[in-house]
């Protein structure tokens, strides 16, 4: 966690990740990220992380500033980020720079490696789980390069297995793949263009009730982008271009059959100048337009357009103290039209070896997401703002301190407040593909608030992280709940997190993470409808929960223990990794997926009665990796 000497933001590198502990096998990014103060990832199910307080959906993902389709391969498991070829990245929970907005919570801007142009190296990797080939190196000459990546899973072979040998239910099959390609070419002694692409499948179908209910879950993504960059003499002009493409399905046969397909796309283009007028003054200017197409099961197709334009300056005021200011000015154009002024500023002031800081940022959202069940999945709606409503807004204050004492401990405290105008949500979960989302949308108020603590001790031998969020988000709209403040499922008042790595020799790492974090909120049904079933063959009823208040019990709280060994040795032309370890290892049976079934009691009396699915139970892996 070592902090840039700014407003509290993070630069990771590829030697950050690494120290976490090679869950199943691979480090990644999203994993890391999770580990940071103010950010959770709340269970194996929801791909994303949560960060002060805000929706998953409320994150920004960006390669060369250029954002990339949703990371979807489940969080627990693995992120598409892999840190072979995507290892630096700036992660910004507050005090964002003026060319980013449309999200409310984070940005994480990701560079992708150049690869070495010298040398052809690589990298495979075989596992229990999931094997990849990783490779980078000089393409025609010196002055290309190219770095690649091919990975997939066989989990869903771990998880024949497993079922095979437990009666306590099934585990879901999932799987997935990915590929990742990066170029990289210096064209002119003053011009270097970057092509970055990223593909991803994923399937994952879950059993329920002894196969009664089945939810067969399938999604994809296509990132695509290009950036021409030239070094002037007193600053950098870049040229930057990007295509998503984003594809999801469900098909679910529960209490009502359900196949839905949705998508969308977006085009994207950006003119940037970094520049400076002397040494303590740097400003920055530009100017983007994105499209997007939301094909949307049962809610036709939307065509939305964005136009921005922003300016920033960073003046050193003094050799201590330094003040950013920006301005984000934005034009939407769908089913709704919008004009959106977001100013920024942060103060940063250097004393006796602490940093502190104090930053405000405004920022919108133009879009939502509609689940697919009553918890966040990978295959939720994302549905664009729609006619008559304006786009959810976010002021977002914080201020904090970090310092090093001495040469091996640092330390990082933070207080963060938000207040969110025009939250979007929907009024309930339907569940026809006829019925138009527009009907039920709604949007109120919000808040978040908390502190943030965190210290690392890094010295040669041995690694120690350990961070503490408390934190409070609420919602309220007055269709919902009668008007009265309600939790978020996302809402996790408490969030700890310790992280160990010690060398016991120059070969042998060990690597432990143990996570606790409050359980977050669910909806439970308060009574229920009887159907007669037609189609049944001994002419059965259906039972269908009957839902009042939304998110009315909270999950009860969550924690896992992860632990790996690394073995290192190397040889003439190659350098071998043997890495053995357990995800959840004393198996803490965290619920993932929540389900009701009507048991009946006696001839007149039937309830629901809730049960949980767990995705990922205690996981045993070994994985092989050699490097040339």
């Amino acid at each position: 966690m070592r902090a840039r000497r700014n407003a509290g933001n993070h630069f990771i590198t590829r030697e950050n990740i690494q120290r976490v502990p090679s869950l199943l096998g691979e480090n990644d990014l999203i994993k890391y990220l999770a580990t940071l103060p103010g950010v959770v990832s709340v269970n194996a199910l929801d791909p994303g992380i949560y960060v002060r307080g805000g929706h998953s959906v409320e994150n920004a993902y960006l390669v060369h500033g250029t954002e990339v389709a949703n990371p979807n391969h489940l969080t627990g498991i693995i992120s598409v980020f892999d840190p072979y070829i995507l290892g630096n990245s700036t992660f910004y929970k507050s005090g964002y720079p003026a060319r980013y907005n449309n999200y409310l919570s984070s940005y994480v801007n990701m560079l992708p490696t150049v690869g070495d142009r010298e040398h052809l190296r690589g990298e495979v990797t075989a596992g229990l789980l999931s094997s990849a080939v990783k490779m980078q190196g000089p393409l025609v000459n010196s002055r290309h390069s190219f770095a690649f990546l091919a990975r997939t899973s066989y989990l869903q072979h771990v998880a024949r297995i497993y079922n095979r040998t437990n009666d306590d239910g099934d585990m879901p099959s999932y799987g997935f793949s990915d590929v990742t390609l990066n170029l990289n070419s210096d064209i002119a002694s003053r011009w270097n263009l970057n092509v970055f692409g990223l593909y991803t499948t994923d399937k994952l179908d879950i059993n329920l009730v002894e196969h009664s209910i089945r939810h067969d879950l399938k999604w994809s993504s296509f990132s695509s982008n290009t950036r021409a960059r030239y070094t002037g003499n007193r600053g950098v002009l870049t040229l930057t271009g990007g295509f998503n493409r984003y594809m999801t399905s469900g098909a679910s046969d529960s209490y009502t059959e359900i196949d839905i397909k949705n998508s969308y796309t977006d085009r994207m283009g950006n003119v940037h100048y970094d520049g400076y007028v002397r040494e303590n003054i740097h400003y920055n200017l530009g100017m983007g337009l994105s499209a997007s197409s939301y094909d949307l099961a049962g809610q036709g197709k939307t065509e939305v357009e964005i136009y921005k334009l922003y300016g920033g300056v960073h003046i050193g005021l003094t050799n201590d103290l330094t003040l950013e200011a920006g301005l984000n000015v934005q034009h939407y154009n769908g089913r709704a039209h919008s004009n959106d002024v977001s100013p920024r500023a942060r103060l940063n002031y250097q004393w006796h070896g602490f940093n502190f800081w104090m930053d405000y940022a405004r920022t919108v959202q133009y879009t939502t997401l509609y689940p697919y069940f009553t918890l966040k999945s990978p295959v939720d709606m994302h549905y664009p703002l729609a006619k008559g409503y304006k786009p959810a807004s976010s002021s977002h204050y914080s201020l904090g301190a970090d310092t090093r004492i001495g040469e091996d401990l640092y330390v990082y405290t933070a207080f963060f407040f938000k207040k969110m105008e025009h939250a979007k949500d929907f009024l309930a979960h339907v569940r026809s593909i006829q019925e138009d989302l527009t009907e039920s949308f709604t949007e109120g108020r919000g808040r978040a608030k908390g502190i943030e603590l965190g210290a690392v001790y890094d010295c040669r031998r041995f690694y120690l992280r350990a961070t503490y969020t408390l934190s409070e988000s609420v919602r309220r709209f007055e269709e919902i709940n009668q008007g009265k403040e309600f939790h978020p499922p996302f809402d996790l008042k408490h969030n700890l997190l310790l992280t160990a790595s010690f060398s016991l020799t120059s070969r042998w790492r060990l690597n432990a993470s143990w996570a606790y974090f409050s359980g977050g909120y669910a909806t439970f049904p308060v009574s229920i409808a009887v159907i007669q079933d037609q189609f049944s063959p001994d002419g059965g009823s259906k039972f269908i929960p009957i839902y009042r208040d939304r998110y009315n019990f909270k999950m009860p709280d969550n924690h896992r223990l992860d632990v790996s060994a690394d073995y290192e040795r190397t040889g003439k032309k190659f350098e071998y990794t043997w890495s053995v370890g357990a995800y959840n290892l004393y198996n803490k049976q965290n619920p993932t997926f929540i389900y009701f079934q009507p048991e009946a009691k006696d001839t007149y009396y039937t309830q629901f009665v809730p049960y949980s699915k767990v995705l990922l139970p205690f996981i045993p892996y070994v994985s092989f990796t050699v490097n040339w």
